[in-house]
This record gives C-alpha cells, structure tokens and sequence, in this order.
C-alpha cells in the first residue's frame, strides 16, 4: 500500500463553509478517480466493475470515519 496522507481541517466558520469543502474535495478526487481508471489497461466493463469497488470501498472507510477529525486518503 502506498504512503497515507492525514488531511485535518480546522476552523470552518459555518455549515455552507464546510459543504464547500467538501464538495470541491469530492469533485477533485472523483476527477483524479476517473482519469486513473480510464488509464487502465483493461475493457471498458472492467473498468465500471472497478470503479463500483472504489466506490464501495470510500463509502465503507466514510462510514467509519464519519465522526473522525481527520481524513486520511491513501495515494498508490
């Protein structure tokens, strides 16, 4: 596996602030997501199959960290 990163944000102001937030995370690592699968050397069912599993897989490590201060995304 490759090296963790702990990301810790503090000092949101506000709800809108923190939607915000995560949003523009969600939107840049989705982005980051798709480019990385479709580089893949594999058929284009393959590559849906894949991505439901990274899917799957973020949503599971949420669940778990949903109350957590950091967020730690592991970079291949």
């Amino acid at each position: 596996m490759g090296k963790a990163i702990g990301i810790k944000v503090k000092n949101f102001d506000t709800k809108a602030d923190r939607k915000y937030f995560t949003q523009k995370c969600s939107q840049f690592w989705l982005e980051v997501i798709s480019e990385q699968i479709n580089a893949l050397p594999v058929n284009h069912d393959k590559k849906i199959e894949f991505a439901k599993e990274v899917v799957e897989e973020v949503h599971r490590k949420m669940e778990k960290k949903k109350n957590a201060a950091t967020v730690t995304i592991s970079c291949n």
